[in-house]
């Protein structure tokens, strides 16, 4: 009798436990989730990501999702199905946004059930939104006060307010003068003053328009995705012309740290290989005399005698901003079969510069 007693204790304790874990389903429906946070960490502004979280109804009856709340248009949530049976799992597809933010973000998704013990169960949504990069190119000439006034005065306080990725280019370079040259011609917008911002597809010329325009500009890029145009040059641009052609230029050295003229021609003689320049510095008096002799023949208007930088060229000058828009080289393609010469007599000829107009540089790729 002992012996059938114990083996009645035993049998009921393996019942006990047996009920007892069958009871861990709980009674009526039940939501349980592995963990209640997503951290979606580093991530770019204008960026969605999306992540799964899943949960099990642990109770012994059907769960119900009933709704499920974000608190911002930025956080989306999907139930897997809104029906989920006893011991199945189910899974939510969160997705986050992080337009118009940066920094650490949190926000929440409430998960409404018929989980009499749980009724709201609140998942936490956390980012790090990295400000975005705004990229754009700088022209600028080596020792120019209005590059150097854009360099310590516009730039050094945009880069404390926003990440900006800017690429220099010291025109002096034939290959970074002919970079320039292509965006402009990419941008519809031709002949601008040194030093150049190209940003998106925007052209900033001078110093005024830099600082009245780029950081709007930059706003703009980081409200919409920015894409510069691409830096390329082709080869074997050099256009061989089977006579000389023959060009003029006055200039005043006092004034040609920020002109752009120079590095205009140099580009010029480096695309076409039988073009000559002749250079002559208006403070010198021959070269003064020379010009005043040059502006009477070719009939330049008498406001504009003496003023430089002038380009004579065949039986036409250009005269400043003239000169930096193409239509000198538009003017040279003319004469690439027959050439153009302008003859100087040797009493009129001034001690001229036997070289082009080198301006030391750092060139930045």
């Amino acid at each position: 009798m002992k012996n059938i007693k114990k083996s009645n204790i035993v049998s009921s304790f393996a019942l006990g436990v047996l009920f007892l874990s069958c009871n861990n389903l709980q009674t009526g429906p039940h939501i349980k989730f592995g963990k209640n946070e997503i951290d979606f960490g580093k991530m770019k502004q204008n960026v969605h990501k999306t992540r799964v979280i899943k949960f099990t109804n642990t109770g012994d009856d059907t769960l119900r999702i009933t709704q499920i709340q974000t608190t911002c248009g930025c956080t989306a949530a999907i139930v897997s199905s809104e029906i989920i049976p006893p011991g199945k799992r189910g899974n939510i597809k969160v997705t986050f946004g992080s337009s118009m933010y940066v920094g650490k973000i949190t926000r929440s998704v409430k998960i409404h059930s018929n989980d009499p013990s749980n009724q709201i169960v609140t998942l936490t949504v956390k980012a790090d939104v990295l400000p975005p990069t705004v990229n754009f190119y700088f022209f600028y000439i080596k020792n120019c006060a209005d590059c150097n006034f854009v360099k310590t005065k516009i730039f050094a306080p945009l880069k404390r307010k926003y990440k900006l990725k800017i690429r220099s280019f010291e025109i002096s370079s034939p290959r970074n003068y002919e970079l320039l040259v292509k965006l402009e011609e990419h941008c519809n917008d031709i002949g601008n003053r040194i030093p150049i911002v190209v940003i998106e597809d925007s052209i900033l010329g001078g110093k005024d328009e830099i600082e009245k325009r780029l950081e709007s500009k930059i706003i703009d890029c980081l409200d919409f995705d920015c894409n510069l145009p691409e830096l390329k040059t082709e080869k074997g641009t050099s256009k061989i012309n089977k006579k000389g052609i023959q060009l003029v230029y006055f200039y005043n050295k006092e004034y040609i740290k920020c002109d752009r003229t120079a590095h205009e021609l140099n580009y010029l003689e480096n695309k076409y290989p039988g073009l000559s320049v002749k250079r002559f510095n208006v403070e010198d008096t021959d070269s003064k005399r020379l010009l005043e002799s040059m502006c009477d023949s070719f009939g330049v208007p008498e406001q504009m005698k003496l003023v430089t930088p002038i380009v004579f060229v065949s039986d036409t000058f250009f005269i400043k901003e003239d000169i930096i828009s193409k239509k000198p080289e538009e003017f040279i393609e003319r004469f690439l079969s027959n050439g153009t010469m302008i003859p100087l007599k040797e009493s009129e000829k001034p001690k001229r510069e036997n070289s082009r107009i080198e301006i030391n540089s750092i060139v930045l790729f």
